[in-house]
């Protein structure tokens, strides 16, 4: 067996069992992620013990993660010290998506100081690349400020 399951992973946790992570294989132990582990452990569905799993996985094993993150042993003792004792359900809650910047619209923003972010988008939106050139152009921009333009526009 090689993979790790999660509901095993999370029923350790739980229930306290300190000497999961040393009963792995190697291969297991290989595929173990301490960073995951504190992901899942730190969200709960149970709305009482939703504040204590995260306040618990903040202050007793994220705060000084990076110093023992070569320690994966250490870390799953840390873990096992948030546990309530009761299985509960952990939901993943995934990692905060950076949005695409729309460098275009950064740039207009960035040259067009005094027109408002509205006007600014629905001027990218209306026009192509060509078109936005050359109204950049006829508002006066310099040649360095049209050349980066058509690097974004790329």
């Amino acid at each position: 067996m090689a993979l790790i399951h999660i509901k095993e992973l999370t029923r350790a946790v739980d229930t306290k069992n300190r000497s999961w992570y040393s009963e792995l294989e190697s291969k297991q132990k290989k595929e173990f992620s301490a960073w995951m582990t504190m992901r899942i452990i730190s969200s709960c569905a149970n709305d009482n013990n939703h504040r204590l799993s995260l306040v618990l996985t903040n202050e007793i094993v994220n705060i000084n993660f990076n110093n023992f993150k070569d320690h994966p042993e250490l870390i799953w003792k840390l873990l096992t010290c948030v546990g309530t004792g009761k299985i509960v359900y952990h939901p993943w809650i995934s990692p905060y998506k950076k949005k695409k910047t729309n460098y275009v619209l950064e740039w207009l923003e960035k040259n067009f100081k005094f027109a408002k972010i509205k006007d600014l988008e629905a001027l990218e939106q209306l026009l192509d690349k060509r078109e936005i050139i050359e109204y950049a152009e006829q508002q006066g921009c310099t040649d360095k400020q049209i050349k980066d333009l058509k690097k974004l526009l790329k």
